[in-house]
């Protein structure tokens, strides 16, 4: 349980300014230490841990097959500098999916419904802290460790997890399972700790965040609706009226984030006067570019990738392209700002069959239950995985908190 609870609490706060990179080296240097201590653990304690669990795993084959596809996508990969550690600036090479997995494996051979419920209230604690140091700094009012933490991003914070997108997507998380616990326990802790998180979100300006938690968020409203009848309550109430008000303190505060808005309307609105390029701060480009490429696949290259973490080099922006969509010749595109996209140019058709696949198998509608807000959560992610990429300071999260999802599918737990 204590490497599980590192992970809900150590992993998403350590960052080391003191390093070139800040935030994804010291993070999958914790992730590669923790899943061998979770390896360990398992081969030390093989007899007493319950293997037999295995059997009941959903989807148990398809995770097996997403492994097996990742490691001949590895070996079989042109590019052998990049593709076990991954990137430089990324670290999501084919150490980062083992070592995800084995915690995925990990904690579903051990935890029980009591240590999930310590496990999600450690991951909802951790993310209030998180929360206030984002929107500080988004406000300008703590000091930064480093220059540019937050204006490089035009006052959109990274707090502790290394970039506004990714702070976005982890938040999303978090603000589900702030608003279970709070419909589960109905104590005031719980709903300060959405509201924290919720500002935090809208001050992160990352609009795959904003659309997901509004998504799941009227989801929620309609299974507490039809399930419990509470739409009526005072702290559902009370839930409703401070995230409208949370929302208008932000709005009249932070100009960045009222600007931000407008202006995405704006886009949203004249997108067919626009080149379709430019859609999603250049993602048409990286998303047209990434489609051809596909669609000019070898078989080889259909079935395995080219490996992971190796989009750059596999798929070609030119110099004329970089200029137009990025104002500099010198970046380096390095993911396809869509996770469908990513596995299947770095993994293949099969890994992408498999992976997709094997979520859906975790799916498991049942009234309030944990099951309920853990699948919705899950749809959420893959909806604003549209816009964005599996990262090391987040996805090792998720995948946490899916394997609590297919315990609980497991054995029916509400």
């Amino acid at each position: 349980m204590i490497i599980l609870l590192s992970m809900a609490i150590l992993f998403p706060l350590f960052y080391t300014p003191w390093f070139g990179d800040y935030y994804n080296y010291p993070k999958s240097l914790l992730l590669t230490a923790l899943s061998l201590a979770a390896l360990i653990h398992i081969l030390l304690k093989f007899r007493s841990i319950e293997l037999h669990r295995l059997k009941k795993l959903p989807g148990k084959f398809l995770l097996a097959g997403f492994i097996l596809f990742i490691i001949i996508s590895t070996l079989f990969s042109p590019y052998e500098d990049d593709v076990f550690f991954g990137t430089f600036t990324r670290h999501t090479g084919f150490y980062f999916y083992i070592s995800t997995f084995i915690l995925f494996l990990y904690s579903y051979l051990i935890l029980t419904h009591n240590k999930i419920m310590i496990l999600l209230k450690a991951f909802v604690f951790t993310s209030i802290p998180i929360s206030i140091y984002g929107i500080l700094l988004s406000y300008g009012v703590w000091p930064q460790f480093y220059e540019n933490q937050v204006f490089f991003y035009g006052y959109r914070s990274s707090s502790t997890i290394g970039n506004p997108n990714f702070l976005g997507t982890y938040l999303y998380l978090m603000f589900v399972l702030g608003c279970y616990l709070y419909f589960k326990y109905r104590r005031w802790f719980y709903l300060f700790s959405i509201f924290i998180v919720y500002a935090c979100i809208l001050t992160s300006q990352t609009r795959s965040a904003w659309l997901s938690s509004l998504i799941i968020f009227i989801c929620i409203i309609i299974v507490n609706w039809k399930n419990g009848g509470y739409w009526r309550s005072l702290s559902n109430w009370s839930l409703y009226m401070g995230l409208f008000t949370v929302s208008l303190i932000i709005f009249f505060t932070n100009p960045q984030f009222s600007e931000r808005l407008y202006t995405s309307t704006i886009e949203a609105l004249q997108e067919d006067q626009k080149d379709p390029g430019q859609f999603g701060s250049s993602r048409g480009i990286i998303w047209e570019n990434s489609i051809k490429t596909f669609q000019n696949s070898s078989i080889k290259e259909l079935l395995f990738g080219t490996g992971p973490d190796t989009f750059y080099k596999r798929v070609y922006f030119s110099p004329e392209e970089k200029e137009t969509y990025f104002n500099t010749t010198e970046i380096e595109v390095d993911k396809a700002h869509n996770i469908f996209l990513e596995t299947l140019l770095t993994l293949g058709i099969p890994a992408f069959l498999c992976l997709y696949l094997l979520y859906s198998r975790f799916i498991s509608f049942n009234n309030n239950s944990i099951s309920t807000y853990l699948s919705l959560l899950l749809i959420g992610y893959l909806i604003q995985g549209f816009f964005n990429i599996d990262v090391v300071s987040v996805y090792p999260i998720f995948i946490i908190l899916l394997s609590i999802l297919a315990y609980c599918k497991s054995y029916a737990i509400e």
